[in-house]
C-alpha cells in the first residue's frame, strides 16, 4: 500500500472519532483505518503495516496518550522507515509519523483532535487544505444533535476535507479508491462508506454519502444498539408502507382499458 492522504479526527462535542483516507490503489478503505470507540482513531500507510493500528490502539486503551502509543508501536517495527501513520485518542491528543523513506513528498500537521498526513502528495498544500476544512465553520450553525446526527456530521466534514485535498492537488498520480468511517458504540460503525475503485473517486465518494444520507443513515437508527436490543423496526417499516403505492391504483393505472373485440 502507498501513496494516500488521509485524515484520523475526533468531534470535540460528541468525543466520535473518524477517519477518511484517498489513494492510487484500489481498497485503501479495507486495511488502513481502525478506529475503537472511546480509545482512538490510526490510519496505517506509507507502506503500509496494518498492524500497527492495534498495537497503538492496545496502548491507547492502556491509557497512553496517541504520540507515546504510536511510538511504542513504531518501536517493534523493523521497517518504520518506510511507514506513515497518524493517530488520536479519545482526549483529542494526536500523532504523526512519516518515515524518512516514505515517497516524497511526505508528511503531516497534528492538532488538537486532528491528524492529517500523506505522501507521494503533489506538495503540503494538500495537507492545509484540508486542515482548512476540518478547522474551519461549518456553513450552518450547529443545531442540537443526538449520536447519529453528530456521525452523519463529521463523516460529512470528512468527506469534504478529503475533496479539498484533491482539489488541492493530491495525489500527483491521481486517485483510484476513497473511504471513510465513523465508529459508534455498537459492533457495527455508525458511517463506513467506501468507493474501491473509481476513476473519480473523491466525486464518487461524495455520491455515495448523500445517497446514504437519504437511504441508509436513516435506516440504520432502527438496528438494535445494546442499549436498546430491540431496536425501531417498527417505525421503518410504517415508513416503507407509507411510501409504498396503492396497489388498487397501481393496477387502475396498469388497466390499458377497453379491448377492441376481437
Amino acid at each position: 500500500m502507498h501513496s494516500t492522504f488521509s485524515i484520523a479526527a475526533r468531534d470535540p462535542a460528541s468525543g466520535l472519532l473518524g477517519t477518511a483516507i484517498t489513494t492510487m490503489v484500489p481498497a485503501a478503505g479495507s486495511i488502513c483505518p481502525h478506529i475503537r470507540h472511546g480509545i482512538g482513531a490510526v490510519c496505517t500507510q506509507g507502506w503500509t503495516n496494518p498492524y500497527l493500528a492495534p498495537a497503538a490502539l492496545d496502548r491507547m486503551a492502556r491509557g497512553y496518550p496517541a504520540p507515546e502509543a504510536l511510538a511504542e508501536a513504531l518501536a517493534t517495527d523493523p521497517e518504520a522507515s518506510i511507514r506513515q501513520v497518524l493517530a488520536v485518542d479519545a482526549t483529542g491528543r494526536a500523532a504523526v509519523h512519516s518515515g524518512e523513506e516514505t515517497n516524497p513528498w511526505s508528511g503531516g500537521v497534528t492538532l488538537t483532535n486532528l491528524a492529517l498526513a500523506g505522501n507521494f502528495l503533489a506538495g503540503p498544500e494538500t495537507l492545509e487544505a484540508m486542515r482548512a476544512v476540518m478547522t474551519g465553520s461549518p456553513d450552518t450553525p450547529a443545531a442540537p444533535a443526538d449520536l447519529y446526527q453528530s456521525a452523519i456530521a463529521l463523516g460529512d466534514r470528512l468527506v469534504a476535507a478529503l475533496a479539498a485535498g484533491g482539489t488541492s492537488g493530491g495525489d500527483w498520480r491521481g486517485n483510484r479508491s476513497a473511504a471513510v468511517l465513523v465508529a459508534g458504540p455498537d459492533i457495527y460503525p455508525l458511517v463506513d462508506l467506501r468507493v474501491d475503485h473509481h476513476s473519480s473517486p473523491l466525486a464518487e465518494l461524495r455520491r455515495v454519502f448523500e445517497v446514504s444520507r437519504d437511504l441508509w443513515f436513516p435506516f440504520l437508527r432502527a438496528v438494535p444498539t445494546r442499549s436498546n436490543p430491540r431496536g425501531d423496526w417498527a417505525s421503518v417499516r410504517a415508513s416503507l408502507q407509507e411510501k409504498a403505492p396503492d396497489s388498487t391504483s397501481a393496477e387502475q393505472d396498469s388497466d390499458p382499458g377497453p379491448h377492441a373485440p376481437e
